[in-house]
């Protein structure tokens, strides 16, 4: 299992974690785990390209439906907590 920087827990018992991106060769290192710890969605980072390309670096927050979160390329993006799909909101540079 990938090293863990970022583990934010939610009232259902699950929780959202960002792995360390080295160890996750896609970039899809932001998750959503249930309560025993399976994964139910690993979010697709923004720039889409070369698998890698992109990955996420931090969770500003999180409320009952969103994530805002930032991917390496400085996107700040919305992520649905139920289906874990992107949306770009801003580019941070």
């Amino acid at each position: 299992m990938a090293k863990e920087l970022d583990r934010r827990q939610l009232s259902d018992g699950g929780s959202i974690v960002i792995y360390d991106w080295m160890e996750v060769p896609d970039g899809r290192n932001l998750v959503r785990l249930d309560r025993d710890g399976n994964f139910i969605w690993r979010a697709m980072p923004p720039m889409k390209g070369q698998p890698g390309d992109d990955c996420w670096t931090r969770i500003a927050r999180i409320d009952d439906e969103t994530i805002i979160a930032y991917s390496f390329s400085t996107v700040e993006c919305s992520i649905s907590l139920q289906t874990g799909e992107v949306t770009p909101l801003r580019l941070m540079r």
